[in-house]
């Protein structure tokens, strides 16, 4: 599981001086928005099937939490399953599968999302030997799915352990065929591997505060400038 930190945002506040003005000074440090992203890929496999997983939740010492996004993309590949009664080599033509394929996740806090496309695949020609013979494709059609975890769940997603969740693969029967000699059957077959990312976006503690020997060097720069700036004023007698 691979994790990403990265700071995306940064503004300056400066305080503003108008004239020379008794009381106090108060300085805004940098702030900075940070990201804290985490991984989780999955092998391609036959569809259907499904694996539990776990992710990092975010550590509340980073920050304070701004949101949790959650995301889940997959490549679906199409393949064709001939299986023949024959003992030796057997040649068919024009096979094809056209299989419907639906990914999803179930994270904490009962956030769920899926994403559905079809595992494609042609075969223009080809052999089969006795038995089940699989061919899988080269192409795959992507599909993705995201969602943002509403603030009332973020509780499920802190602290500095690990949150579980469930990757899932389904599939229907589809359409599939070839042409071929009697004893040759064809049937279709989907793959789908796939990526979990949860991204949390967090505001650092940015305050940067002003030691006391600090404002009294600054209070003595800015008493020294005043009265410079009253003697340059002051006419020649």
């Amino acid at each position: 599981m691979a994790a990403r930190v990265a700071g995306f945002g940064r503004a300056v506040r400066r305080g503003a001086l108008s004239g020379v003005v008794a009381g106090s000074l108060s300085l805004t440090g940098v702030a900075h928005a940070a990201l804290v992203e985490y991984t989780r890929n999955f092998d391609s496999q036959p569809s259907a099937y499904n694996t539990p997983f776990s992710f990092e939740q975010f550590n509340p010492s980073l920050g304070a939490l701004n949101s949790v996004v959650l995301s889940l993309t997959s490549d679906l590949t199409g393949g064709i399953q001939v299986y023949s009664l024959h003992s030796g080599s057997t040649p068919f033509t024009n096979a094809s599968s056209e299989v419907p394929v639906t990914v999803s996740f179930e994270a904490p806090g009962g956030v769920n999302r899926s994403a559905s496309g079809l595992a494609k695949f042609t075969l223009a020609s080809g052999s089969a030997a006795g038995g089940a013979n699989p061919f899988k494709g080269n192409s795959s059609a992507a599909v993705s799915t995201s969602v943002n975890v509403d603030a009332s769940q973020f509780s499920a997603y802190t602290g500095t352990g690990l949150a579980q969740a469930l990757f899932s693969v389904g599939n229907a029967s589809g359409s599939y065929g070839g042409t071929g000699v009697p004893g040759l059957f064809f049937g279709g077959l989907a793959f789908a591997d796939g990526m979990f990312s949860v991204k949390y976006d967090y505001s650092p503690v940015s305050a940067v505060p002003l030691p006391a020997a600090g404002w009294l060097l600054l209070s003595g720069m800015l008493t020294m400038a005043l009265l410079k700036r009253r003697q340059r004023q002051r006419p020649d007698g």
